[in-house]
């Protein structure tokens, strides 16, 4: 509860007063937390996802259930709030070609790599 609540005050909405429904980011968590993410890290990655799109201007005032497949995209690339510019270029990069390695794999309905193992090979195969 003290999450969505949250999200509802990252999207603009006065968490007292809303009647947005919020029982998107319970899945949200459960999402996360099979994924092997702790609670405060899950917090940080809903958090981060929601405020940029708000920051975009798309997302202000919109219900927690809209912003359902950017969360679920960054739940399952393991993009956090330190995926800004201060990473090295490589690594946006890397984090760019897993993240349409992850949506490939979604349409075609195959396994995807851990992103370790993804990382590893990505770097193999762009070495100088």
């Amino acid at each position: 509860m003290k999450i969505g609540n949250d999200v509802l005050a990252v999207s603009g909405h006065n968490p007292a007063n809303a009647m947005a429904p919020t029982g998107v980011v319970r899945q949200w968590l459960a999402d996360a937390r099979s994924m092997g993410y702790s609670l405060a890290s899950a917090r940080e990655v809903i958090l981060e996802t929601v405020k940029r799109r708000c920051e975009r201007g798309s997302g202000r005032g919109k219900a927690p259930a809209w912003f359902d497949k950017p969360v679920r995209e960054a739940i399952a690339t393991g993009c956090t709030a330190s995926t800004g510019p201060e990473l090295p270029v490589d690594a946006r990069a890397i984090q760019d070609a897993y993240r349409d390695h992850v949506v490939w794999c979604s349409n075609h309905r195959e396994k995807r790599k851990p992103y370790k193992q993804f990382e590893a090979e990505w770097r193999e195969r762009h070495a100088a």
